[in-house]
């Protein structure tokens, strides 16, 4: 199991969710000009190993694009190969719209996304 000590990021900060779980906010535009290299900072953040669940929490994204939701569904891949469980918390009606369009909910059982409020503990 990883250790989650607070990082951050120009796009994201990760703190810890209690109970093993990761907590990654993601905030600005999820958008084609960020969607490349946020995910080589994701990927290079997990190669030191993944948590047992990941909660990624969206209430600061101001925008999400197609290029956005791969940023998404390359989390979700990333938890898989892990065999760990993925949430999105705090997803507005547009972006619940989007993934949506790229069937997200379809990508497997561990995936939840929810409109409520994460609870930071």
């Amino acid at each position: 199991m990883m250790t989650t000590e607070p990082t951050h990021s120009r796009y994201f900060e990760v703190s810890d969710a209690g109970e093993g779980g990761m907590l990654l906010h993601l905030w600005g535009r999820l958008d084609a000009s960020r969607s490349s290299l946020l995910i080589r900072e994701l990927d290079d953040f997990f190669r030191k190993g993944h948590p047992p669940i990941l909660t990624v929490d969206l209430s600061r994204v101001t925008y999400m694009d197609d290029f956005g939701a791969l940023v998404l569904v390359e989390l979700k891949t990333m938890m898989a190969r892990a065999k760990g469980s993925f949430r999105i918390e705090n997803a507005d009606e547009e972006i619940q719209q989007i993934l949506k369009v790229f069937r997200f909910e379809s990508l497997g059982d561990s995936v939840a996304i929810s409109s409520k409020p994460v609870s930071y503990t």
